[in-house]
């Protein structure tokens, strides 16, 4: 019991941090890069911020991403009823999906699980465009 003095207190210690390396143990061992899709570990999130363990879309440069400690992700959402300016349609394993520009995300690389897929050149190019918009960028 937690009550009990530090015993309970530390024994919740040491399950949290096993579940931790439990967690570590599960991300992505090699430097992702651009366009690869992930699983992706969201969670905690806050308010209106896309929730849970999904697919995610690496956009940060190759160079960021092999010596970084971050990289820059969009969630991917099977919900493609609709398409807004700022957001990109893909295939993912064969099903629709649409990125979500609005909710660009810096992510530590350990919330990076398993890779699941590589968007095509005009997937990315897409994307691209959608987090031009998104952000009020200029095209190049």
């Amino acid at each position: 019991m937690v009550g009990d003095g530090n015993g309970g207190l530390a024994l919740i210690c040491t399950l949290a941090a096993a579940l931790s390396r439990r967690e570590d143990e599960k991300a992505v061992k090699r430097a992702p890069r651009r366009g690869e899709v992930y699983f992706v570990a969201l969670d905690p999130a806050v308010g209106t911020e896309i929730r849970k363990t999904r697919p995610a879309v690496v956009i940060s440069n190759d160079s960021c991403n092999t010596y970084g400690s971050r990289v820059v992700v969009l969630p991917v959402t099977g919900n493609v009823d609709s398409l807004y300016p700022g957001e990109a349609r893909i295939r993912l394993r064969g099903a629709p999906g649409r990125v979500l520009g609005d909710q660009i995300r810096s992510i530590d690389k350990s919330r990076l699980r398993s890779k699941i897929g590589v968007l095509s050149q005009d997937e990315l190019l897409d994307v691209e465009l959608a987090v031009q918009i998104t952000l009020a960028l200029r095209p190049s």
